[in-house]
């Protein structure tokens, strides 16, 4: 997410990001461990 991105489209990618972990089957934890994710950033 570069600092040019408007916060419309960092909800976007954001909400893609959860669509995605919540159809994966993983748990947060192991989610975000295999993609390169803080906790912090999922649950911000």
């Amino acid at each position: 997410m570069g600092s040019g991105e408007s916060s419309g489209d960092k909800t976007a990618y954001w909400q893609a990001v959860l669509d995605v972990q919540t159809s994966s089957g993983l748990s947060v934890r192991h989610f975000c461990a295999e993609r390169g994710l803080a906790l912090s950033q999922l649950y911000y």
